[in-house]
């Protein structure tokens, strides 16, 4: 990849870490007993039998009961009934670059939240049936110093890089992270 084909995908990964980012402020503001009372704009959708499946990111999953989801141009959320995790599945880029777009989302988050720490990395998993790098971090908001886990996850496709990311708001996110374990474990990438 050249030099202007790297700093196009730096910047596609910047801009999906500053939607992820705002999407997320909702999570945060819960948090700090913010503004609750206006109810989600997003429609809450049941687990089907079959699944979900979301043609445009080429992901299929079973969505936990009470989970929201949100379509935006490139990528798909999903947040948990609490809103204390979010999940958030996009296609950045060629399968030939996923490795790069792990490293600029890694460096994105350093960018973006104080405090940012790699607290486990793993390498040679597999995430929706395809193989990926892992990475669990630990960071700090800077809006309102609460503290967050987040995961960010690349798995190549057969054609596409996948970038999954889940925000979880520590330490009041137990039920909903288990959740989106399950989310996670039943993912399946198609693209």
């Amino acid at each position: 990849m050249d030099a202007d084909e790297k700093e196009i995908w730096k910047r596609r990964i910047a801009l999906m870490a500053v939607i992820a980012l705002i999407v997320a402020i909702p999570v945060t503001i819960v948090l700090r007993g913010g503004s609750g009372d206006s109810e989600p704009t997003v429609t809450p959708v049941s687990p089907t039998r079959d699944g979900e499946f979301d043609r445009d990111v080429g992901v299929e999953l079973r969505l936990p009961k009470g989970w929201e989801r949100e379509r935006k141009e490139s990528f798909v959320v999903f947040r948990s009934k609490d809103r204390h995790v979010l999940v958030s599945i996009s296609v950045p880029g060629p399968a030939s670059d996923a490795g790069e777009i792990h490293k600029e989302a890694i460096d994105v988050l350093e960018e973006t939240y104080d405090a940012v720490e790699i607290v486990d990395r793993a390498k040679g998993k597999k995430l929706g049936g395809r193989p990926a790098q892992i990475a669990v971090v630990s960071a700090r908001n800077r809006e309102n110093q609460n503290d967050l886990r987040i995961l960010i996850a690349t798995a190549k496709g057969e054609d596409l890089a996948y970038l999954v990311e889940v925000f979880a708001a520590a330490p009041n996110a137990g039920r909903a992270l288990a959740e989106a374990q399950a989310l996670l474990n039943g993912l399946r990438l198609v693209g």
